[in-house]
């Protein structure tokens, strides 16, 4: 695998919500992982298309400290290359356009 997208949300987040209701089709066919440090105490992702690894060490080893946040990272030399805070996926996905092409 070369490069990943790295998506950390929160609760209580719309752009986290939107995300996890589906909201990723600005990515195409980008890898994408969705992490968090610890899931919603309510039933707010009851509507979640994409599933949510709860994984606050990898999210301290990624250095993503504030949430919505993403990161790069390419698995071939296991580095984070790019980084940034997630607004929605238009935006995102401009920002990480360099890193997935061919």
């Amino acid at each position: 695998m070369a490069m990943t997208l790295v998506v950390a949300v929160k609760p209580q987040c719309r752009s986290c919500q939107t995300l996890l209701e589906g909201g990723a089709d600005d990515f195409g066919a980008t890898p994408l992982v969705v992490v968090c440090a610890k899931t919603p105490s309510d039933d707010e992702w009851r509507d979640a298309q994409r599933e949510v690894l709860v994984a606050p060490g990898a999210m301290a080893a990624l250095g993503i400290t504030s949430p919505p946040q993403f990161v790069v990272v390419d698995g071939r030399r296991s580095l984070v290359v790019g980084e940034g805070v997630f607004f929605t996926t238009a935006q995102v996905a401009g920002e990480i356009a360099p890193y997935f092409r061919p």
